[in-house]
């Protein structure tokens, strides 16, 4: 008899870890880059649940269907726009993407997604830049009104609350971008670099920094990767605050929170890279000691 008891004993521990099988939350990660990596450590951070992760090519390899069924998550999360695309497939699960551009179109009738957008509002960033540059009174930007014309419009009225003024030069083709960039000449202080496809091509970023080299005026980009290509400053996301927000909001799902009660966010904060070596070529002072109060700075050398 004891060895009877002890048989059932023994398979009933055996099979407990596949009854406890699962995780609050089942994580898509569209690649495995840095920014996503980060992104994910700040999401686990700040909901503090339990979390199982899958690569999008896991997901495609076992099945979206099977991963749920076994997991039983009560929110998903992607990670960058591959995969939330697969998420989208979800209709009963709360889902919540981060590290997505964008997001509008991809979630556009789906009542069940929310989130944190890569996108940061033309207010804040003017903020930073003037926390940065607090003698900068006047900015140029090249823009293209079909793909960044929402955020100039937003920008122009950002601009002047921080006591900036916006000097735009609409472009409708990148072959327009050198004479538009030319014609800011004694305009403007600065050139301030969005991303935008029409003006982001390589010969035309390469004029951009010869030109602003040669008249004295930084380019203030929007990744780090241009300020090691010459641009004296730039103003990004934070990969692993955006995590942050959205673990603040997976929590608050997991807390009861309807998804239809959590509008979709942007990016709260800006993490700068400062390219000292241009910045002191060009004869800028960086605000370092308010700066850093709040902000992140990089030296690129």
């Amino acid at each position: 008899m004891r060895r009877k008891y002890g048989i059932i004993l023994a398979l009933i521990l055996i099979t407990c870890p596949l009854l406890a099988y699962g995780a609050d939350i089942v994580t898509i990660q569209s690649v495995s880059i840095k920014p996503y990596n980060d992104a994910l450590e700040g999401f686990e951070k700040a909901c503090d649940c339990s979390t199982k992760s899958y690569r999008l090519s896991e997901v495609e390899d076992i099945g979206l269907d099977k991963i749920i069924s076994r997991e039983k998550p009560e929110v998903v999360a992607a990670i960058g726009v591959d995969a939330l695309k697969k998420a989208r497939e979800i209709k009963d699960i709360p889902v919540i993407y981060f590290m997505v551009p964008n997001p509008s179109r991809l979630i556009a009738g789906s009542s069940n997604i929310t989130g944190v957008s890569m996108n940061m509002s033309p207010a804040k960033q003017l903020v930073s830049i003037k926390l940065a540059l607090p003698d900068l009174m006047s900015v140029g930007v090249v823009y293209d009104p079909e793909r960044t014309g929402p955020f100039v419009a937003k920008a122009a009225r950002a601009a002047e609350a921080q006591g900036i003024k916006l000097v735009t030069r609409k472009v409708s083709d990148s072959r327009e971008v050198p004479f538009a960039l030319k014609s800011l000449k004694g305009e403007v202080e600065a050139i301030w670099m969005l991303p935008d496809l029409t003006v982001l091509r390589a010969e035309i970023l390469e004029f951009m920094f010869m030109y602003a080299a040669e008249n004295r005026m930084p380019v203030i980009a929007f990744s780090e990767k241009y300020v090691k290509s010459g641009a004296m400053m730039s103003i990004d996301i934070s990969p692993s605050d955006i995590g942050v927000q959205a673990g603040e909001m997976a929590a608050r799902v997991l807390a009861g929170v309807r998804v239809r009660d959590l509008p979709g966010l942007e990016a709260r904060k800006a993490e700068i890279t400062v390219n000292y070596r241009v910045a002191t070529r060009l004869n800028w002072n960086i605000n370092e000691k308010e700066f850093n109060t709040a902000k992140t700075v990089n030296a690129v050398q």
